[in-house]
């Protein structure tokens, strides 16, 4: 496995692994790093395969059904990157199935839409009621209804247990 390879997986696993060891990967080395004395008590699973030939160069407990470590963010950062494309942005939008009258008054319900934007603030929803107050909107005689069906129904993942909701 190229050097770069293998320092950007190990970097995944947070396993602080020498230059010596990143130049020449073993299943002593990286068994060493697990042996260490901060990781006594903690519950690992490693998988490592060759990106080049598939096969499992070494494994500890590749069963353990762990939720992902912050470093599952890289992978989920390259995801969305290769996806959605470096210009992709969300969309939050304000949505009425009626329109005010002459005084001002939304007789209907207000939807907001979202699509997931993790930069969506109090501050920027302050912002969309004073686009709509800007509209002319004075009062609503309705609902303001939060509309996640961008969204699936599934809030856990599959493998997480109840309380690891928080």
């Amino acid at each position: 496995m190229p050097r770069s390879r293998f320092v950007f997986w190990c970097a995944l696993l947070a396993l602080p692994l020498s230059p010596v060891a990143a130049q020449s990967p073993s299943t002593a080395k990286v068994a060493a790093v697990l042996a260490r004395p901060a990781l006594k008590h903690a519950s690992v699973g490693v998988l490592v395969r060759s990106l080049k030939t598939g096969k499992v160069v070494y494994s500890q407990n590749p069963e353990l059904a762990l939720v992902p470590a912050s470093n599952q963010k890289i992978l989920t950062a390259l995801v969305a990157l290769k996806t959605l494309g470096a210009n992709f942005s969300y969309s939050t939008a304000l949505l009425t199935d009626a329109a005010p009258d002459a005084s001002g008054t939304l007789t209907g319900n207000l939807y907001l839409r979202g699509s997931g934007d993790p930069s969506l603030t109090a501050a920027r929803l302050d912002e969309l009621a004073q686009a709509v107050a800007k509209s002319g909107v004075k009062r609503v005689v309705g609902r303001i209804v939060g509309d996640g069906s961008a969204f699936d129904d599934a809030v856990l993942g599959a493998a997480w247990q109840w309380d690891d909701e928080p």
